[in-house]
């Protein structure tokens, strides 16, 4: 099947090659960024293991695993580096939000914003959860074709009554 790009190059019209959509191109995904936090727990898990804590760096990709089982939190969401060293867990006051979407099967992101080895262990690290969404742009219909397809729904609705 021959795309529209081929198709023109085909008619010798490249010169309009700039101005068509490129139909291939996805957007790029946006963050949505859901909450910053410290993380709950952190003294009690293995982020506080001399080798774990050394390793950890701003801006270190974290994974979210949602733990529905938790006796202590229905809602939890524990926080793990990618080789699965425990770090703790989002708190339970702000983890409704991620986990409902976990529940859905949103895929949610995390990454350490924050590192200060001299804070309270419960202040330590701080992690930045967000979700990545694709935004598709719509072209925007002249005020003719709005009131043109406005005409059409409205013929359809008449006939569907009568």
């Amino acid at each position: 099947m021959v795309s529209r790009r081929g198709f023109f190059r085909m008619l010798g019209l490249t010169g309009l090659l700039p101005f068509l959509p490129e139909s291939s191109t996805k957007p790029p995904p946006r963050s949505v960024d859901l909450l910053e936090t410290s993380v709950a727990g952190f003294q009690y898990h293995q982020g506080m293991r001399r080798d774990v804590f050394r390793r950890l760096r701003v801006n270190q990709p974290l994974l979210l695993v949602r733990e529905p089982e938790n006796p202590y939190d229905e809602l939890a969401i524990a926080i793990r580096t990618e080789d699965g060293h425990k770090l703790g867990y989002l708190p339970s006051s702000r983890n409704e939000v991620p986990a409902a979407l976990a529940d859905q099967s949103v895929a949610l992101r995390a990454c350490i914003t924050g590192i200060n080895p001299h804070a309270p262990p419960w202040d330590r690290v701080y992690v930045k959860v967000w979700q990545e969404v694709c935004v598709v742009r719509m072209p925007i219909q002249s005020g003719a074709a709005v009131k043109k397809t406005n005409n059409w729904v409205r013929r359809a609705m008449q006939e569907r009554e009568a």
